[in-house]
Order: structure tokens, then sequence, then C-alpha cells
């Protein structure tokens, strides 16, 4: 965990935010990130402003490239990624 703020969110949100495959805001879309009216600018950026940048966010096509792949893996092997990964976040 690079912050202990970001504990306070749930494992969704950590996890949408930890996406490998989003695209880098262009500096239009920063802009209406730190205009829009809820933004905080003090304290962590990223936890007092997680659902501004997660609503401002895209993603490449590898995103769908992976999920393909995720969605034809085998339940079992399924199974031991998520208890995989559930036990390495605690």
């Amino acid at each position: 965990m690079p912050s202990t703020e970001l504990k306070s969110l749930d494992i969704y949100t950590r996890n949408s935010l930890a996406n490998p495959f989003f695209k880098a805001y262009s500096h239009a879309e920063w802009v209406k990130i730190v205009k829009a009216p809820d933004f905080q600018p003090f304290g962590h950026t990223i936890v007092n402003n997680e659902g501004i940048l997660l609503k401002y966010r895209k993603y490449n096509n590898h995103l769908g490239e992976f999920l393909k792949i995720w969605d034809n893996l085998n339940p079992d092997v399924k199974r031991r990624v998520i208890k995989y990964t559930k036990d390495f976040i605690k």
C-alpha cells in the first residue's frame, strides 16, 4: 500500500485506481477534474477525489483483450487468482 489513506477506500475502488490499462489524462481532462465543483485540492488528492478521477478515466485497447482472456479462464484458475489477490491485499 503506497499510502495509508488509500486503505480507507474499498477494494473495488483501489483496484480500479490501480488498473494498468488506463490512459494518462489529457491536459483538457485534467483541467475539468481540478475545476469540478466537488474537487478537493487539499489532503490526499487520490483518496479525496477518487470518484472524479475514475469518472474521467479512459482505458487502452489492452483492457478488452485482458477481459476476453479472463472470461475464458478455467473457473478454478479464476478462484485461485482471486484468492491470491485477496490474500496479497490484506
